[in-house]
């Protein structure tokens, strides 16, 4: 499965006619790596980034991680994003840290934990994590703490994407990687992504961003500067 998930809304199938036009806010690009494993108890890696940078706050470009269920119907993802302004605002968002959650019982949300902005060219470490029956753990920030957690999700996740999302691949900037990439099994025990990753084509209307994947390494990174 690509990367299915939008900070909008999961983004339609681009026709013949928006083929050629770029990215999109209801029908913006992804650029990840993807753990294969199957079912997990969570994912966690660093995010790492020297240029992260949207012109407008009607746009948005992230550095993040996703775990999803088989469906597609829910997830959790985590990560900086910068635009992306609250709605009938001028405001937006610079480098900060969210997360966010979709369930078809309550939709789509976007969480914004008022941490310290994150700074270029620094590691942050960033996980999803089950923690209890229904509930899932988020942490970040620069301090590494806890964001939230989400509640009604079901332990049913079998996909775990790292990587960027954007809404306009012209005039955004990102240049990043997520190392050190892991993945938790039923027993909680955690393992380096390893041979089980590995990076997806491009997706979303001309999206050139192309992520590569180290298996060695367990680290996706990208680059458009």
């Amino acid at each position: 499965m690509a990367a299915a998930i939008s900070l909008l809304a999961s983004a339609p199938e681009a026709s013949a006619a928006t083929a050629a036009m770029s990215c999109t806010q209801n029908n913006d690009c992804h650029s990840v790596a993807q753990d294969v494993t199957g079912h997990n108890n969570g994912l966690e890696g660093d995010i790492y980034f020297t240029c992260l940078a949207s012109p407008t706050s009607s746009d948005w470009v992230t550095n993040e991680v996703w775990d999803i269920t088989g469906t597609g119907a829910y997830w959790v993802e985590a990560g900086v994003i910068d635009g992306y302004g609250p709605p009938n605002s001028s405001g937006m968002h610079s480098r900060a840290w969210f997360w966010a959650d979709n369930r078809p019982s309550e939709s789509f949300s976007v969480h914004f934990p008022g941490l310290s902005i994150a700074h270029r060219s620094t590691v942050y470490p960033v996980s999803i994590s089950y923690y209890s029956p229904q509930t899932w753990s988020i942490w970040g920030g620069d301090k590494y703490v806890s964001m939230g957690l989400s509640t009604s999700q079901p332990n049913h996740t079998v996909a775990e994407q790292a990587g960027t999302e954007f809404s306009d691949a012209d005039h955004l900037r990102m240049s990043g990687s997520i190392s050190n990439l892991l993945f938790a099994n039923s027993h909680n025990d955690w393992h380096n992504w390893g041979s089980h990753g590995k990076a997806e084509k491009p997706e979303g209307p001309r999206n050139h961003v192309k992520p590569a994947y180290s298996r060695s390494r367990s680290i996706v990174s990208w680059s458009d500067c």
